[in-house]
């Protein structure tokens, strides 16, 4: 039994956007489940490396009874186009698992991706509303399969005590991008100490900078009292240092966002999450029990949420509680069950 797992896993392991997490996380619970008879396939950039990256596709068809695959748009046409090829030496089970909520859209407009797409043995998308919008288009193959992490949840004890005698700590764990909510995220955090007349709230940014980051370099500079840029963390660190931080800012309005890997590890140390209202945020983060759900794209509303936790420490508490609790339904287990039972079933085969 030979199970490719395809993807782009980082450049020297280095996990810093939400789809390497994932591919890294996916490919750790397989050889968990199916040790040595997972291959990890790693597909850098089609553009630069496609005569390579096509010699191992054409190689995984060959060797594997199940692929694995975790492409985005551009790189799914790609995979369909030498799927319909491929297909014809030999027939692996197929297991599409979706990263982002981009799929159900371009699955309209895209209809050679959606054609192939059907004989797939599983898609796997990451939240339910998906999973809805892709069963509408006819499929019968989607399964709702959540965002999961693969590192050890602290104890609750590990979360940070607040007191309003402490500055409240606020912290960012994404791309650091503006379409990621970071600016937004500075301009909340300067409207809540200005409201409160002292610095009270404090923003720590984790992450890599992309194309933008000179902009957001300056705006924290400008911001220097109370935003501080902390670089990408560790990966052995990751939840260590969050629990260090009282509530999450997820302002994002990034077209592609599906279910992020941040804010479930956030919630894994007890973060309670201010988001934006954005695709698919709304079912991820219950507004008022784990988090609260904003107005997209205002400052002001994240703001507003702010100033309510730092005026409210007993409820603060009870949604870092709410949080740290709702975090123990997104297991690898749960998550996976369904494509198990499609591999396990390829085995009996």
């Amino acid at each position: 039994m030979k199970i490719s797992v395809c993807a782009f896993f980082g450049a020297k392991g280095t996990k810093t956007d939400g789809a390497v997490t994932k591919a890294n996380n996916v490919l750790e619970y397989l050889k968990i489940k199916f040790g040595k008879n997972v291959k990890k396939k790693s597909f850098p950039s089609w553009k630069r490396h496609f005569i390579s990256n096509f010699l191992k596709l054409f190689f995984a068809f060959c060797i594997s009874d199940v692929i694995v695959i975790l492409p985005n748009d551009k790189r799914l046409e790609i995979f369909c186009r030498l799927y319909r090829l491929f297909f014809w030496i030999r027939k692996p089970s197929i297991i599409y698992l979706v990263v982002g909520g981009w799929l159900p859209e371009f699955l309209k407009h895209n209809s050679n991706v959606s054609n192939s797409c059907r004989h797939f043995d599983g898609i796997f998308v990451e939240t339910k509303a998906m999973e809805r919008n892709i069963s509408l288009l006819g499929f019968d193959n989607v399964f709702y399969s959540p965002v999961f992490s693969m590192r050890q949840q602290l104890g609750f004890c590990s979360v940070r005590p607040f007191s309003i005698k402490k500055n409240l700590n606020f912290c960012t764990f994404s791309r650091v991008t503006e379409d990621k909510g970071i600016l937004l995220a500075i301009d909340a955090i300067r409207m809540a100490n200005e409201r409160i007349g002292k610095k009270c709230c404090e923003l720590f940014i984790y992450g890599k900078m992309y194309s933008d980051g000179p902009l957001i370099q300056q705006r924290i500079a400008e911001n220097k009292k109370f935003v501080e840029y902390k670089g990408i963390l560790p990966d052995e660190a990751v939840l260590e240092t969050l629990s260090q931080s009282d509530v999450m800012l997820f302002l994002t309005f990034f077209p592609l966002e599906g279910f992020p890997a941040t804010v479930l590890e956030g919630q894994m140390v007890g973060l309670p999450v201010i988001a934006s209202n954005w695709r698919y945020n709304s079912e991820i983060i219950c507004d008022g029990y784990n988090g609260f759900v904003v107005e997209a794209k205002s400052a002001i509303a994240a703001c507003e949420k702010i100033l309510f936790f730092y005026n409210n420490q007993s409820s603060l508490y009870q949604m870092k509680k709410n949080s740290y609790d709702n975090s123990m339904l997104f297991t690898a287990e749960k998550s996976m069950e369904k494509v198990i039972s499609i591999i396990e079933k390829r085995i009996k085969k």
